[in-house]
């Protein structure tokens, strides 16, 4: 499988996909938490090493910079509404109404949906499909689903992945926490007691990705919300752990075609 990062510019996005006879096998991730309204499709989820399989209708949670694989059954007929926010929309709401910790407790969930149910959270998802032209309708109305979502995920439907639970996962939080840290194998093979040979091809066999590769992009991920917030290309490379503003602006360049200015002015607020 190969894995990429999906970069979302914006704090939110929304997505339908409809497809017949079609898998999707690309492991990907990205900052955002993401939301998925599965009315079809018979699918294999898969997320930092675990898997749930369903044929039913469903909703799947994925946590921000999970590795993440939706795979429908060929000859099948797939069809989802995706919804993904960040913290910066998470933090416009009150903590009691979003309820982000509670739903997003693991690394994602599936939650099987009765017809009723389906029924019920559709009311809200074509809401805020049809009202694109109207942001703030819009932003209210995924807190609301949201919110609602708290009635139906972690109940006696959502289903238990594998127990095939691994360090890495404890590693990737990690880097996700300290991304701003001088990150290397070895500093991170001696702070989880294995050695870096063994980190390394850990890490490159649970995610395909390299370990170096995957701090680079979480850093750079971070570095676009910092540089669109309105931060400096000095404080932007400070802050996410490049060596000196030469190798951030270096890097950055390298991975996007452009440089951290250009990038700030194309999707700049103001």
């Amino acid at each position: 499988m190969q894995n990429i990062y999906q970069d979302f510019p914006g704090n939110v996005r929304f997505d339908y996909r409809s497809v017949d006879g079609t898998k999707m096998e690309q492991f990907h991730f990205h900052s955002h938490y993401e939301v998925s309204i599965v009315l079809c499709g018979s699918l294999t989820i898969i997320n930092t090493g675990e898997t749930v399989k369903t044929d039913k209708p469903c909703v799947i949670l994925h946590s921000p910079n999970t590795f993440h694989a939706v795979i429908a059954e060929k000859g099948t007929l797939y069809k989802r509404y995706n919804m993904y926010f960040d913290d910066e929309f998470v933090s416009k709401f009150p903590a009691e109404l979003l309820g982000i910790r509670k739903l997003f407790y693991t690394n994602f969930s599936v939650t099987e949906l009765e017809s009723e149910d389906l029924e019920e959270l559709m009311i809200y998802t074509r809401l805020i499909f049809e009202s694109e032209e109207n942001v703030n309708r819009q932003y209210l109305l995924l807190a609301s689903l949201v919110n609602k979502l708290s009635d139906y995920v972690g109940t006696a439907r959502t289903l238990e992945g594998n127990e095939n639970i691994s360090y890495i996962e404890n590693v990737i939080q990690y880097i996700a926490e300290n991304y701003g840290e001088p990150l290397t194998a070895g500093v991170l093979a001696d702070k989880f007691y294995v050695s870096s040979a063994k980190l390394n091809a850990d890490f490159k066999g649970m995610t395909s990705v390299t370990l170096h590769k995957y701090i680079v992009t979480v850093r750079l991920i971070n570095a676009k919300r910092m540089l669109i917030s309105g931060k400096s290309v000095l404080e932007t490379s400070v802050e996410c752990g490049f060596f000196n503003e030469s190798h951030f602006i270096r890097t950055f360049k390298e991975k996007t075609g452009m440089t951290p200015s250009k990038y700030a002015k194309m999707f700049s607020k103001v």
